[in-house]
């Protein structure tokens, strides 16, 4: 009898393809259907998974009764949702999809408010005793003298560098937070010196933690990586397990810092995939493979994570004529045509 299948939403997402990049990297893994799912038909990920599932948006007022159908209909085992404004809605209706046989890969709703809410996940860190930026109200902003800049002001319910703005005095101080909404303050910790560090992490569904890989983004755009790197960062894990355990984060998440003399300051947590985690995975904390070994009860293998693996990435297309692929994989492809 086949496992059931897999779903990944947001599969216009380069996140999405990165979980799918992961399954396929276990070959124990290779039986399992793997669809991407997206509210919009022209995404490239439909050719390059299994199956594809047109998906509602997230502000649809059916949004879970939508995706509770869509399951049902691809026979859906287990649901890996990747877009932010969906986390909450799904992790609220856990218990309705798991009645139904469907995990849903994300902690408890009110693990994902805390991680969605900025300033409530800075709360959670000063409880938990994790180091992180020291943290302000505008009105408390305003208050600091001028040593106090840089800051940086962001939007509590922001995502990716969305609305973030570096401000150097006063005057840049007012001018942002009339611009960015909802915001707080933050220390700036970026130091010429300062690495900025994600980590990946895995935690089991009964609250074990199971590992981490720090990754340097070397180079960032638009809040992601496309360049980075793994590196030996036993202080920056050390903490990450704190996180995990204080925040109580299920599956896969990914924790944001800046480490400067092997100390990090920790500022950001998402509870769900990141966009360069394959970087990880190819490290040796394949998190995608985990969180299908766990659903399918199979053996659950401890993660040996390597420094120093590079990551570069570049673009690839996938073209079609009249909606059907003739060209998938770009130089991979070609380079295959040449050999054959």
């Amino acid at each position: 009898m086949a496992p059931p299948s897999i779903l990944v939403t947001g599969g216009g997402s380069a996140t999405a393809l990165t979980v799918l990049k992961g399954i396929r990297l276990d070959p124990d893994l290779d039986e399992c259907r793997v669809l991407l799912g997206d509210c919009s038909t022209l995404i490239a990920g439909r050719h390059l998974a299994d199956g594809f599932v047109q998906l509602p948006r997230a502000d649809d007022d059916e949004f879970i009764d939508r995706m509770a159908e869509a399951c049902t209909n691809n026979d859906v085992g287990l649901l890996v949702p990747i877009f932010d404004p969906e986390l909450e809605p799904l992790a609220l209706h856990k218990d309705r999809f798991l009645k139904a046989g469907i995990r849903v890969a994300l902690p408890s709703v009110a693990t994902v408010r805390a991680c969605r809410d900025k300033l409530e996940t800075v709360r959670r860190f000063a409880a938990i005793g994790a180091p992180h930026p020291a943290t302000y109200s505008a009105e408390g902003a305003r208050a600091l003298g001028p040593g106090s800049f840089p800051m940086i002001v962001r939007p509590r319910d922001g995502r990716s560098s969305e609305h973030v703005v570096r401000v150097h005095d006063h005057p840049e101080l007012e001018r942002a937070l009339r611009q960015v909404p909802n915001a707080f303050v933050q220390h700036d910790v970026s130091h010429r010196s300062a690495r900025e560090v994600t980590v990946d992490v895995f935690v089991r569904e009964d609250g074990r933690f199971h590992g981490a890989c720090p990754r340097e983004r070397q180079v960032v755009r638009a809040g992601q990586s496309y360049k980075g790197r793994t590196i030996d960062a036993p202080e920056v894990v050390r903490w990450s397990q704190a996180i995990c355990e204080g925040l109580g984060l299920i599956g896969p998440a990914c924790l944001q810092c800046f480490v400067r003399n092997d100390q990090p300051s920790f500022f950001e947590v998402n509870p769900r995939f990141g966009a360069a985690s394959i970087l990880s995975m190819h490290a040796g904390l394949n998190m995608a493979a985990l969180l299908v070994r766990e659903t399918l009860d199979m053996p659950m293998p401890s993660p040996s994570v390597r420094a120093g693996v590079q990551m570069l990435r570049y673009w690839e297309e996938v073209i079609t004529i009249d909606a059907q692929p003739c060209s998938i994989g770009g130089l991979a492809e070609l380079r295959a045509r040449r050999r054959s």
